[in-house]
């Protein structure tokens, strides 16, 4: 499986370097397109485990329907928003937003799943994404406020958030264990 996700890689490396073509279209995909997802997921899990707390192990063994259910979640008119960069013909990026149906927190909605392949890494593509997530959330008047959590590490994504608006309301510590180590998380949010 390690050899898959290298070759694929490779693949994507060499596809991204090999065009010119640098704009990013951010895109819904069709439950049908899953497997698409699968693997940008998959590879975001592999690439940095230390950032997402689902896991390579656990999410590779999903059903199909899993998958699927998750796509056809963001196509239903008050489902999640799940949306993704393609540039291409190359799905480069991937960001979404989950609504809270409880009722007492219908008002929320967090912020998940942010990646962007690392040969496109620098090109605003996580920018332009969440752009386009925070827009369609001010598009529903019932949310007021949308939250996340990132790593502490990671400069470069909280400063993406910082430059959106999120505060940092407080730090969850030893969150998540990936590679033998305790990561730290900030708690951010942001009105609207």
């Amino acid at each position: 499986m390690k050899k898959l996700a290298i070759f694929l890689s490779l693949i994507l490396y060499f596809c991204c370097l090999s065009k010119p073509e640098k704009t990013v279209s951010i895109i819904n995909l069709e439950p049908k397109e899953w497997e698409t997802y699968k693997e940008i997921r998959l590879r975001s899990l592999q690439e940095y485990p230390e950032s997402f707390g689902g896991s390579f192990e656990e999410e590779s063994q999903y059903p199909d329907e899993q998958w699927q259910y998750y796509l056809c979640n963001a196509l239903e008119p008050h489902g999640n928003i799940f949306l993704f960069g393609k540039q291409n013909e190359q799905i480069i990026g991937m960001a979404g937003a989950r609504l809270e149906k409880i009722l007492k927190k219908r008002h929320i909605a967090t912020i998940f799943s942010v990646y962007v392949i690392p040969q496109a890494q620098g090109n605003s593509v996580a920018r332009k994404l969440l752009t386009k997530i925070i827009d369609e959330l001010k598009n529903r008047p019932h949310i007021i406020k949308a939250n996340l959590i990132v790593n502490t590490k990671q400069k470069s994504a909280y400063n993406l958030y910082s430059s959106f608006g999120f505060k940092i309301i407080g730090i969850l510590e030893k969150e998540i264990l990936a590679k033998k180590t305790y990561h730290d998380f900030y708690i951010m949010e942001k009105f609207f």
